[in-house]
Formats: structure tokens, sequence, C-alpha cells
């Protein structure tokens, strides 16, 4: 009568722990193509409160057993495909499945300010924890089309991240996401491995580049950290020593803790320069490029180079003139 419960059954037992009784999933496994025919926002009503649960990882991985993630996310069904390689131990869908059981594993041990921001709203009473770890499970979305083996038998996946998360906003329109919401998920695809190409064996990442990094991802910035985090615990071939993985795992939270600090001295720096001021200085007109500006100069204060309104304004037009030249 309404084939919403074959998901629903899912969404109870992820946000409660119970157990989905035997007799069930065979109602479930003789329904499933059904949920086709249920109108696509009640489905993703049900999808959203299943990944804020406690227990969401343990039932996507039952929801695969039976085809049901399949119903819903047709896209995931190629990553069954791509097996284990030398950096992963498992096929890439459980890799996709274990990256979500990690962020639910890691949520708890990241910092009360960062918790307290996963467990808040992100727009319509959906929290941020449930739209990261729906990322988690599509962060790899770009890989089967991708995929390559070269000729010492290594396992290639080049520009997966940008292609994963050009493959995402048609998966997540269909299921009516909002703008926000699809905006958010697919910046953390798009750059979820942008935090550990920093980390170096040889030398650590420089100052430039890690606030490089916390301007490209703004607020973000802690988020892809996680499913960074979450991707690496995920990922444990026959290549991927222990070693690797404390170095990598340590790198990434000194890229959260530098970033806390960033972002609590930015609340306490004073506003050397306003958006009109810069326009009036430079002579420029109202654009994305005042804020862009804007943000090299907070960028400039929180590492100590600008302190006065005189310095920001040389500084201001120092980039005006590297912009022109």
């Amino acid at each position: 009568d309404d084939p919403l419960r074959c998901l629903r059954a899912y969404r109870f037992s992820s946000q409660l722990g119970f157990k989905i009784h035997p007799e069930t999933i065979q109602y479930i496994d003789k329904y499933k193509k059904l949920l086709s025919n249920v109108a696509v926002e009640r489905v993703q009503v049900e999808l959203i409160k299943l990944f804020e649960g406690k227990y969401c990882s343990e039932n996507l991985e039952k929801m695969k057993e039976n085809g049901l993630l399949f119903q819903i996310f047709p896209e995931l069904e190629k990553e069954i495909k791509v097996p284990p390689n030398l950096h992963h131990h498992l096929g890439l869908l459980d890799h996709s499945i274990e990256t979500v059981r990690q962020i639910e594993i890691l949520e708890n041990t990241m910092p009360a300010w960062f918790i307290e921001k996963l467990n808040s709203d992100q727009a319509n009473g959906i929290k941020y924890i449930s739209l990261l770890k729906i990322a988690g499970l599509l962060h790899d979305l770009g890989k089967p089309e991708t995929w390559q083996i070269d000729e010492e038998g290594r396992h290639r996946f080049i520009k997966h991240d940008e292609i994963g998360a050009q493959k995402a906003v048609d998966l997540l329109k269909r299921l009516k996401f909002s703008k926000n919401a699809c905006k958010y998920i697919t910046k953390l695809i798009k750059y979820h491995i942008y935090p550990s190409q920093l980390i170096r064996e040889d030398e650590p990442a420089t100052e430039k580049a890690i606030f490089r990094m916390f301007r490209k991802l703004e607020s973000e910035t802690p988020d892809v950290i996680l499913i960074a985090m979450a991707d690496r615990l995920s990922a444990r071939g026959p290549e991927i020593t222990e070693d690797i993985v404390r170095k990598n795992l340590n790198g990434l939270q000194q890229f959260l803790d530098i970033y806390s600090k960033s972002k609590e001295k930015v609340e306490s720096l004073p506003k050397l320069l306003s958006g009109n001021d810069v326009m009036e200085i430079l002579e420029i007109p109202v654009g994305p490029r005042v804020g862009a500006i804007l943000k090299t100069l907070k960028e400039a204060q929180i590492s100590g180079d600008i302190n006065t309104r005189e310095e920001a304004i040389a500084f201001i037009k120092g980039l005006e003139f590297k912009n022109n030249k």
C-alpha cells in the first residue's frame, strides 16, 4: 500500500538501533521495486533521517545486500565492479559505506564547536551531519568512470573528485535536494582529497598553502577535513602502512587545530577596511572581486603581515598593481 515503508524500516533501524524482523525483510525484498512509484520528496525525507541516525552505515550495508540501496542510488551499482587495490583493502562500494562508518566514529571525537555545527541545521531542519554522511557515501562517485590500470598494475582514478562532484549534481537534483544542500555536498566531494594532498613526508605544508586551503574551502573546511580523515581510515590496502595512516591523520588534525585558532583570531581581529573602502580606494565596482580582496586582506591579517589601516591600504593597492600587471 505504501512502498516507502521499505525505506522507512531502515530509517527506524538507523535512528533507534533496532533489528528488522526477518518477515519484514521478506516484504522489503518483494516490494522494493515499487519504491520508484513513491513521490521523490517523501523518499528524500526518509533518506535524510536515515543518514542522521547513529546506525546509518550498518543499515546502508544491509540495503546494499538486498538491493534497496540501488533503487535509490542506481549510480552506486557501478562501484561494485571496482575491486580492492594496493591502496584499498575494500572494493569501492564497501569503501564508500566504510567511509560513512568512520564518520560516525570520528564525529564524537571532534572539537565541541565542530560537533555543535554538525548537529545544527544546514537548512529546513536538515542537519549538517546528515548531508556530510551523504557526501561520504558519494565521495568516490567519479571513480568508476575514471578507473584505469597502468602498465605496473596500479589503479588510477585521475580527476575522480571533480567528475564525482559533477555527477552528484544530477543525482541530488533527482532526489529533490535544495540548491544549498547540493552545493554543500558537491563541495565536500570535489575537495575531499585536497587536505591530504598538502601533507608531504619530506616537508610540512607551508602556512601560505594552509591558508589558501582555508580560503578556498571557507566554512566547509572542517567538514572536508573530517571526510578526508574518514576516507584515510577506510583505505588500508597492502601499501598503506600504519605509519602512513598516522602521519596523514596527524597532519589533518593539525589543519583542524590551525583552522580553529585562525577562526578565533578572525573573530577578534579589527575590521581595517570595508567593502566600500575597497571600492573607493581601488575605484572598482560592486562584485565578487571586492569579496576576494577582503578575504586576501583577512588572510594577511591572520598571518600578522597586516596590522594597521595604512598597511591594509598599501596591501590592497599592491594587489591591484599585480592584478593589472
